[in-house]
């Protein structure tokens, strides 16, 4: 099991217990920043799995009129033997012009206004290179996730093992 170190005396997380209490809400908690994970020292094992866990805002839900506009993606290694994580990346973040603007739903829930995207574009290469070695992908929302980055990114198919 792996383990990560957050304060618990966090206002945030005051707040997050105090709102679950109530029992009308389950409240997700923060994820960890890349220096926070704990990371079992040297040296590394012989038997490791590598994970790419993703994440992409849209223009909306269906993958085949629906563009992406921001890929996020952050790798970690594990000990298949102790379980232990024995590598983390940070994760790398890029945003996508798609060419029309976002209706403004999509911005109240993703925070990211058209302007902000004017110009912007995901690097194939950036994100086969990311990708590299990955044995699994991991998203909140796999079937979401995978239906997009798949149409967006066809040689992530055929780069994954299996």
């Amino acid at each position: 099991m792996s383990f990560y170190h957050l304060n618990p005396n966090r206002r945030g997380e005051r707040l997050a217990r105090r709102l679950e209490q109530l029992g009308d809400y389950r409240v997700l908690r923060r994820l960890p920043q890349p220096e926070e994970i704990w990371c079992r020292s040297m040296p590394f094992p012989d038997r490791v799995m590598k994970l790419a866990i993703i994440d992409c805002e849209t223009t909306g839900l269906d993958p085949e009129r629906h563009k992406i506009i921001e890929l996020a993606i952050g790798t970690l290694s594990i000990d298949l033997d102790a379980g232990d994580v024995v590598d983390v990346t940070p994760p790398q973040s890029w945003l996508e012009d798609p060419a029309e603007d976002l209706p403004i739903e999509i911005e109240r829930l993703t925070h990211i206004t058209s302007d902000m995207l004017i110009g912007k574009w995901i690097p194939d290469a950036e994100v086969m290179r990311t990708l590299r070695g990955v044995d699994v992908i991991v998203a909140h929302n796999a079937r979401f996730d995978r239906a997009f980055v798949t149409r967006r990114f066809p040689r992530v198919q055929t780069q994954l093992p299996g």
